[in-house]
């Protein structure tokens, strides 16, 4: 029996992102809440303010605030989200592609796609599975 490797979509935008793989999707606002009496800034919540009343700290991932927070870090929170939205218990390592990168350059002056995929290999891809697609 031969196993096709899964193909993973993220659409790319300052605003907003959208997983997909196979039937399974998921878009989130590009905001992560930390805990803001966390010295490790714990995520409390994704693409959507914390439920129940939880005040968290609003982390812009694209401009908006000069916040003490690594972004890059907090951006690898976000894809590790994302992507364990969509994947299900897989043992073949998925391709991935970016679309949209190029939407990024001005809030990261020509660097995106350097940055997305350091950022994407330390959230576990591994680097000839990326492919940006603009």
């Amino acid at each position: 029996m031969w196993f096709s490797r899964p193909t993973i979509q993220i659409h790319v935008s300052p605003d907003h992102w959208t997983f997909t793989c196979e039937a399974r999707s998921w878009s989130g606002a590009t905001v992560v809440y930390l805990d803001q009496l966390s010295a490790q800034g714990m995520v409390m919540a994704i693409g959507t303010a914390p439920p129940g009343g939880v005040v968290g700290v609003p982390v812009p991932l694209f401009g908006g605030s000069e916040d003490s927070f690594d972004k890059s870090a907090v951006l690898e929170a976000f894809i590790r989200h994302g992507l364990r939205q969509v994947l299900r218990r897989i043992s073949l390592q998925p391709r991935l592609q970016v679309i949209g990168a190029l939407t990024l350059r001005p809030c990261l002056q020509g660097d995106e796609r350097l940055l997305l995929r350091t950022v994407l290999v330390s959230a576990g891809m591994r680097p000839d599975a990326i492919e940006f697609v603009d």
